[in-house]
């Protein structure tokens, strides 16, 4: 039964997304004719990605995003697909008039060396991230962010069959209005599957992505390789090997789009007639998803948007940027609309006041700050900015931050090309929206955050890496093989933080690396992937002849059983410890319950899903105007939101604490007025150390879980006294 519902998920999955593979494939074809090689699959890529997106979202919008609606859904939609563009497969709607570039250098070619470089470049990067993910695959997914709130937005879709709820997933209002794209392919994963054991490799995808998008900018300019190397520098320092692989924390997601639509739109330049129309639009859907997936891309989403305007032809500007915005609104307005709607603001955190126009906003419980507001702090530099790049970017920090740079301004007086130089103003547009957009960065009046909020910076910093190598003075000087020796270079020197391998060369860490088995097999499974490419590039092009059917059913079956004994091995060991906080789904054999946390890192809540997800779980707070969510203050209160929630568990914690002592002796909030009701029994106490920031000292919270045998008495709450209120 376990083996026919992985068979069953399997199947699905080709039976669906296959056809719109195909029909995205057609569909290139016809329109954009003169795109080959890699531009052709980057697009065909970006056209499947919308269309998965928009259909989840109607379906999502019309409470039919289940697994009996999706999965014929996207078959017919690609097999219509398929069939229209086959029906008009006799003429090409687009030719190549020119390849064009404005500018008259030479263009080398890709030498076989720079390639192999490349190549060698991106298998640090597989080993970088396979580590990671082979972590996940071994212990769970245990990133904060994916535990906290992408995670359980995927889930929850699933459970609801709708996309439309607010999940409100801690003691906030500012989290729940976060778009969910990204979110939108785990939910996908777990729908088809039965669970999350696609969810640690989905990243790596979005990772293959931004490095396919790398090589598309610089191959047209004979630099592949090395614009290519500037995506792997990026992706293999600390701050993202230790975030974005074996998780689903979405940077990655929305760095590879813009990526792409960089790529796209410089493709699409090079082309007049219906190729340049057509390249546009596809460069939209890549905007418009990476719109959809985090309020961080909305900056170099708007700037690439007021580029396509001004760079639009004479006469034709209107009809271009009227398509481009259809399509950025069709892939990307969804969750900003879903905003409006419920509370009547598309950013409820923010207060939008425009003349006339003025939109009620939410309140938030944490301030928000910007990076400008300590730019001129010599304190600030010292203790946070300075060492917040050298954790986050690793020991060559300097160097790579000052490669981007120089890619961006060079970009703008040299690019070759005015759709280059858009790309380069679209990073420094994005940089300058990183400085003075608000976020939570400040704690007690310092950038405590900085560390960790540094990697919204990295779509300008990667498009200056991408920019740099194709920049007229680097061309024109020949100067290509040296700035690929210092992008290796630094590559290296990042290699030796104790953040991604565990070693003690340096002792600054972002964060802790995986252990030394996980980072062995992800080193070995690089290699072999490394070993694999480079058979394949050293043979002709014909030494590969189509394999017999036999093979083909040895090789799915292969990869089946494979897959198969890595899903069990994932599900019987994730979450087996408590990591971060106690697992009292796994503990205490959970199942298809509804349970309500609140507290201290309890908004760290996926493990409580449990390994089948079918769990509720639900953080517990009260409403307030305009899409807003508070801690509860009294217990009459939390008793009656227990109630109405038809809750059978409820785990709460204590606020932090310097002793352990104090667990157990003072009288916490949240755990008093559960404890002291009659209809709740106590199964679970666990107490575990934490600290609440990067230096700060250790302290203790306690864990509890309640089973609650029926309805509490709010009128009981008359005999508590003298709570300590616990701290979200």
């Amino acid at each position: 039964m376990v083996f026919g519902r992985f068979l069953e998920g399997a199947g699905l999955l080709v039976f669906s997304f296959f056809p719109i593979g195909y029909a995205a494939h057609l569909w290139r074809a016809r329109l954009l004719s003169g795109w080959n090689g890699a531009l052709a699959r980057l697009a065909e890529l970006t056209m499947c990605i919308a269309t998965v997106v928009c259909v989840s979202e109607i379906l999502g919008s019309l409470h039919a995003f289940r697994l009996a609606a999706v999965a014929p859904t996207f078959a017919v939609i690609g097999i219509a697909g398929s069939y229209a563009a086959l029906q008009r497969s006799g003429r090409s709607l687009s030719t190549v008039v020119h390849q064009a570039r404005e500018s008259t250098y030479s263009v080398p070619p890709n030498t076989p060396r720079a390639t192999l470089v490349g190549m060698v470049a991106v298998s640090v990067v597989g080993a970088d991230w396979g580590a990671r993910t082979v972590a996940a695959y071994h212990h769970g997914i245990t990133s904060i962010d994916s535990l906290w709130y992408h995670l359980p937005f995927a889930a929850r879709f699933v459970q609801q069959g709708t996309l439309l709820p607010i999940h409100y997933v801690d003691a906030g209002s500012a989290t729940a209005f976060f778009p969910a794209n990204s979110e939108l392919f785990h939910a996908l994963g777990i729908m088809f599957m039965g669970n999350d054991v696609l969810s640690p490799l989905i990243n790596s995808g979005w990772a293959a992505m931004a490095l396919l998008a790398g090589w598309c900018i610089g191959r047209p300019f004979g630099v592949a390789p090395v614009t290519l190397t500037g995506v792997s520098v990026l992706l293999a320092t600390p701050g993202f090997v230790a975030t974005q692989p074996g998780g689903a924390y979405d940077d990655i997601v929305g760095l590879a789009l813009v990526l792409s639509c960089a790529a796209l739109l410089v493709a699409a330049a090079a082309h007049d007639g219906p190729s340049r129309v057509f390249g546009q639009a596809v460069a939209a859907l890549a905007a418009g998803v990476a719109l959809g997936t985090k309020f961080t891309f909305i900056a170099p989403v708007a700037a690439f948007t007021v580029g396509i305007w001004i760079l639009g032809r004479r006469g034709k500007r209107l009809f271009e940027g009227g398509i481009w915005l259809l399509l950025i609104a069709l892939t990307g307005a969804f969750w900003y609309i879903r905003n409006w709607i419920d509370v009547g603001n598309p950013l409820p955190p923010l207060s939008i006041n425009f003349g006339p126009i003025k939109l009620v906003s939410t309140v938030l419980t944490t301030p928000s700050s910007t990076v400008a507001h300590f730019l001129m702090s010599e304190s600030a530099w010292k203790q946070y900015f300075l060492p917040g790049l050298r954790l986050s970017f690793g020991p060559a920090w300097w160097a790579l931050l000052t490669f981007a740079a120089a890619g961006l301004v060079l970009g703008v007086v040299r690019g070759p090309g005015r759709a280059t130089k858009m790309v380069a103003w679209v990073g420094i547009a994005t940089g300058v929206a990183f400085i003075v957009t608000p976020q939570y960065l400040a704690l007690f009046g310092v950038p405590l955050y900085f560390v960790a909020n540094v990697r919204y910076v990295d779509p300008a910093l990667v498009l200056g890496l991408v920019m740099l190598p194709i920049n007229g003075i680097v061309l024109e000087r020949k100067l290509a093989s040296w700035l690929l020796a210092a992008y290796v270079g630094v590559l290296a020197v990042t290699q030796l933080d104790g953040t991604i391998w565990p070693i003690d060369l340096l002792t600054q860490r972002f964060a802790p690396p995986v252990g030394r088995a996980d980072s062995l097999l992800g080193l070995g499974l690089a290699l072999i992937l490394l070993s694999v490419v480079l058979i394949f590039r050293s043979r002709p092009v014909h030494w590969v002849k189509r394999p017999p059917a036999i093979a083909l059913v040895a090789v799915a079956i292969a990869v089946l059983l494979t897959g198969f004994g890595v899903q069990q091995f994932y599900l019987r060991n994730r979450y087996s410890q408590s990591n971060p906080v106690p697992n009292f789904a796994e503990s205490d054999h959970i199942t298809g319950s509804r349970i309500a946390v609140s507290g201290a890192l309890t908004q760290v809540q996926y493990a409580l899903y449990g390994s089948s997800l079918n769990n509720y779980v639900q953080y517990v707070g009260r409403a307030a105007p305009h899409g807003g969510y508070f801690p509860i203050t009294s217990c009459s209160l939390w008793r009656q939101t227990l109630n109405a929630g038809h809750y059978q568990y409820v785990v709460v914690s204590t606020g932090f604490v310097s002793k352990r002592s104090l667990v157990s002796t003072l009288p916490f909030s949240y755990l008093t007025w559960t404890r002291e009701d009659s209809a709740a029994v106590l199964i679970r106490h666990a107490t575990i150390s934490a600290t609440t920031s990067l230096g700060a000292p250790v302290q203790y919270v306690g864990f509890s879980l309640f089973r609650l045998r029926g309805k509490l008495n709010p009128s009981g709450c008359s005999s508590i006294r003298n709570v300590v209120p616990t701290q979200p």
